[in-house]
């Protein structure tokens, strides 16, 4: 459910409030501290009496063992999430339009590996996609936050509040890479309603033409249950979005909780509901477990179904991406839904043997 969503034209902004110098004051006067001219000494009966008792309690087997038991817990707690460690960023300037896009990513790390917390960008373009490294957008690599998914339900024939994948700060589509900066595990119910409330605007400013300030902050972290087992932990966060058009002047304001076991306010309604765990579907998501590019896997399925089937490759190579490493079809076109609709049948039988079918032949291997 969103919490807050707005999008609204601003043709007037006030002259913000410089509160800095105000808050600053503040500060330096929390902080000052007179030390006191003299400190006694309570040497009174009932003073020292009362120190050797908490002495005794303190230094007793029974409390010095539970101080034991309970330190190693409470540094897991703090552990469980370890903020900024690292800032990685992107820069490209663009000397044509005198327009320079910027890119900051704060890191943590989470369950083992390193996430993304928060992302924020300044005059995001279409031309800056692919222009730096770190704007190369690509869907999630399979060697990045191996550990921590390894900690999480993910199987795809689990409903979609009872999974998670590795979700995007700054969407693929819109040069945001598939590495772990990047990435925070999100449920598969907010990770459509994030897609829905956010980035299907956002992106279509950016590829649009627009020049896009966009921020994605990871808040409200809740890892208490991570540890528990293996795919039996969870992890709870919010996805609090801002993103203003600079040309339009349109805004956007989300926060999207990831909250597991709770679905999103409004669950996806398509042809290929349900179909992660069936067929082809099903297939493809088992061998892209252990690839590092899966979106080549997809590519080498949609021309061998496009030979079996007839299937149109380009649609089918879209949905397949959309379906088995996004789980999310709401961004799919009528075009691509059309032409793939009539296959769908076919494609989620489970009688099939679509490793022999498609000329499957392992991992990093092209297809027959």
């Amino acid at each position: 459910m969103i919490l807050y969503n707005t999008r609204m034209k601003i043709h007037a902004e006030k002259t913000p409030v410089n509160k800095s110098r105000a808050v600053a004051h503040c500060l330096s006067c929390q902080h000052k501290r007179i030390p006191p001219i003299f400190q006694f000494k309570d040497d009174r009966p009932e003073a020292i009496a009362q120190r050797k008792t908490h002495e005794m309690i303190y230094n007793s087997p029974r409390i010095k063992s539970q101080n034991s038991i309970a330190a190693p817990a409470q540094a897991m707690f703090n552990r469980s999430v370890r903020h900024v460690i690292q800032r990685e960023d992107a820069v490209y300037d663009d000397k044509t339009n005198s327009i320079t896009t910027k890119v900051h990513w704060d890191t943590g790390t989470l369950g083992g590996d390193k996430v993304g917390l928060r992302m924020k960008a300044e005059n995001l373009t279409k031309k800056a996609i692919g222009k730096d490294a770190n704007l190369k957008g690509s869907t999630p690599l399979a060697s990045h936050q191996k550990t921590l998914m390894g900690l999480l339900p993910t199987n795809p024939k689990l409903s979609k509040p009872d999974k998670y994948i590795k979700g995007h700060l700054l969407n693929h589509n819109i040069g945001g890479p598939g590495k772990d900066f990047n990435m925070f595990p999100i449920t598969g119910s907010a990770n459509g309603e994030h897609l829905r409330a956010v980035e299907k605007d956002v992106k279509s400013w950016v590829l649009g033409g627009d020049k896009v300030d966009y921020e994605v902050t990871v808040s409200n972290i809740d890892s208490t249950n991570l540890m528990k087992k293996k795919k039996g932990g969870w992890v709870n966060a919010s996805f609090d979005c801002i993103a203003k058009n600079l040309d339009t002047l349109d805004n956007i304001s989300a926060s999207i909780p990831s909250k597991f076991g709770v679905k999103s306010e409004e669950e996806e309604i398509s042809v290929f509901s349900g179909l992660g765990n069936q067929g082809v579907f099903a297939a493809l998501y088992d061998w892209a477990m252990d690839e590092d590019d899966p979106t080549s896997l997809m590519e080498e399925a949609a021309t061998a179904l496009n030979k079996k089937l007839g299937i149109d490759k380009d649609a089918v190579e879209e949905a397949l991406v959309a379906v088995v490493l996004f789980d999310d079809t709401r961004d799919l076109s009528q075009d691509v839904i059309k032409k793939v609709d009539p296959s769908v049948n076919t494609l989620k039988r489970n009688d099939v043997d679509w490793g022999k079918y498609l000329g499957y032949q392992g991992v990093g291997k092209p297809f027959k």
